[in-house]
């Protein structure tokens, strides 16, 4: 049964339309069948026009162009930087507890195809014990500098006990001290992206662009390299290895080649400027990126 409703049930609002031009409701009545309302829902998502489609097209194939027409204001038709951020980057790190969780890799799945899993199984369990009689002869020597001797002290037996304790872990438990570094790393890459941005800002000073709009353009790139790692990883376990092993050499230079691209459209540079600076920033972003890995597993050590 179809209602012509005269103001909004929501806010009230005289209707004109469809929509409410206050809230923005969408009027239509709710109370229909449940094959309509799924087909609505996947509609809105994989439809041509959606969001969702037009967004990931964008992203993949026209590098930069997601921060020009966010910069132009054409920014209802996509998906908002932030949220596109928080979709990608969940996205990479589940899939990375997954693999984690389930142990699947390469060396893996070539090793059962030539060993019986039993014999796998005992020679893991060998490896195990041969490296906890290794972690207990290790000594642990940690100096924390510019801090009084008593405090020193303390900080120093507690670090120890910490670092002693992911050498236990990390022999007889690996997965648990990945999964507590993969648990620490969405914190630290998040805190990363101001200090991603401030890398584009003083490299392009001369483009007299905001800094939040130099975050925009991180954000984005970011949420490429998400999207793009997370396939490589699938694609890794799925391949053979001779093939796999391929995929990170062409996950750097697709990398590259997209951010040069980028740099391009966003801050209008000629080629050759473009290039020089697309090598330095990378360098210094992937500088960035092994503190921040180096800062989660710090993290994660602390966190067991």
């Amino acid at each position: 049964m179809t209602t012509t409703l005269s103001e909004c049930p929501n806010c009230a609002e005289p209707l004109h339309g469809q929509f409410c031009s206050q809230c923005g409701q969408n009027q239509k009545n709710t109370d229909r069948y449940f094959a309509i309302l799924l087909n609505e829902a996947f509609e809105g998502i994989f439809s041509w026009n959606s969001k969702a489609w037009l967004t990931t097209v964008a992203m993949f194939f026209k590098p930069g162009f997601l921060t020009t027409e966010h910069f132009a204001n054409r920014r209802a038709r996509y998906i908002s930087p932030l949220r596109l951020y928080i979709i990608t980057s969940v996205a990479f790190f589940l899939t990375l507890s997954i693999i984690n969780f389930l142990g699947l890799n390469n060396s893996t799945s070539s090793n059962n195809g030539s060993v019986d899993q039993k014999e796998l199984s005992q020679l893991e369990d060998n490896q195990s014990i041969e490296a906890q009689e290794l972690v207990k002869k290790r000594t642990v020597t940690v100096n924390v500098p510019h801090l009084e001797d008593d405090v020193e002290g303390s900080v120093s037996s507690k670090l120890k006990a910490k670092i002693r304790k992911a050498n236990e872990v990390g022999a007889t438990n690996p997965k648990r001290l990945i999964a507590k570094i993969i648990d620490s790393m969405p914190a630290v890459t998040f805190f990363l992206l101001p200090f991603y941005a401030l890398i584009f800002k003083l490299t392009f000073l001369n483009s007299k662009r905001y800094y939040a709009e130099h975050l925009v353009f991180t954000v984005h790139l970011n949420c490429f390299l998400f999207s793009f790692y997370t396939l490589m990883v699938i694609a890794q376990i799925s391949l053979n290895p001779i093939f796999a092993g391929w995929l990170v050499a062409i996950f750097i230079s697709l990398s590259n080649v997209y951010l040069a691209i980028s740099l391009k459209r966003v801050y209008q540079q000629n080629w050759p400027v473009t290039i020089i600076k697309t090598i330095g920033v990378g360098w210094v972003y992937l500088f960035l990126t092994a503190l921040g890995v180096v800062a989660a597993a710090l993290i994660g050590v602390i966190l067991l």
